[in-house]
């Protein structure tokens, strides 16, 4: 498993020898590569966008409100 994801961590998607880690990135990959259309990932930069910001809201927004509030009460 190592070898194929050095950081492992899980998920982790083999796809015909090509290794890929971190939730996000396997998601867009097969949406782009498998996608019949553009209906889960659109092609238009501005619907796309909004894609990506709900995709990314936990590491921006979420994680900090929440390490802002638990983290001074377990330390």
């Amino acid at each position: 498993y190592l070898k194929i994801n050095p950081q492992h961590t899980i998920p982790t998607l083999v796809d015909n020898g090509f290794a890929l880690w971190e939730s996000r990135a396997i998601m867009v990959y097969l949406v782009e590569k498998y996608g019949k259309n553009d209906a889960l990932l659109p092609k238009r930069p501005k619907k796309k966008a909004v894609i990506n910001q709900r995709l990314y809201f936990d590491m921006g927004t979420l994680y900090k409100s929440f390490a802002d509030y638990y983290y001074p009460q377990i330390f």
